[in-house]
């Protein structure tokens, strides 16, 4: 969508609406990179304990709000 040069393949309608449909993805991504990717793989050995990870991060995991904002109800 940042490429002028495939700005003809986009629709008209979507054109110019990135935020609209990625919402906070950037952020999403950041946090799964530097935070929770981590803590996730710590419980590699030992996945029936993976649900503390979700648990622990309930707060941060509410960046999800703001994405899901963006889809339509079903």
């Amino acid at each position: 969508m940042d490429n002028p040069a495939m700005a003809s393949l986009m629709p008209a309608p979507l054109q110019n609406k990135k935020d609209v449909l990625f919402g906070n993805m950037p952020e999403i991504y950041t946090f799964h990179k530097r935070t929770f990717l981590g803590e996730l793989e710590e419980y590699q050995g030992c996945p029936e304990l993976v649900g503390r990870c979700f648990l622990q991060r309930m707060t941060d995991l509410q960046i999800y709000e703001k994405y899901c904002q963006n889809k339509p109800a079903l």
